[in-house]
């Protein structure tokens, strides 16, 4: 479930429009649509499909929150889901949370079966929330 308690729902296409702030020697923000496409390249990689997909920005871009449902289950009256969070602000890290149900909202509530976060400090790699 997502909720938008600030800030707006939007597109895939218009997070991808959201600028990236410049890394500093400690700090490397990574772009809200790189973290989309890292997640959907591990669904695709599992042969899953991504059955829907909401997201949403706060704080003037600043913040991206999103969920994927994904179709891979046993029975059609539920989805695993996956939670999406990052900031350019240094107000959270970058965050997956993944269940039967997940909560991802912009009053930064997060939660789900499980919950992996990185900090963007300057050696983070995407690749590192796989393991």
């Amino acid at each position: 479930m997502l909720t938008m308690e600030e800030g707006k729902y939007v597109s895939r296409d218009e997070i991808a429009r959201i600028d990236t702030p410049s890394s500093t020697a400690s700090w490397k923000p990574v772009p809200h649509i790189d973290v989309i496409e890292a997640v959907a390249e591990v669904v695709n990689a599992h042969k899953w499909d991504i059955e829907d997909e909401r997201f949403g920005l706060a704080s003037e871009g600043q913040k991206m929150f999103g969920v994927m449902e994904i179709s891979r289950s046993s029975s059609p009256q539920w989805h695993r889901c996956i939670g999406i969070r990052n900031s350019h602000d240094k107000s959270l890290a970058v965050g997956l949370s993944a269940g039967i149900v997940v909560l991802v909202c912009s009053n930064l509530a997060f939660g789900g079966t499980t919950v992996i976060k990185r900090k963007h400090t300057s050696r983070f790699e995407l690749t590192d929330l796989n393991r």
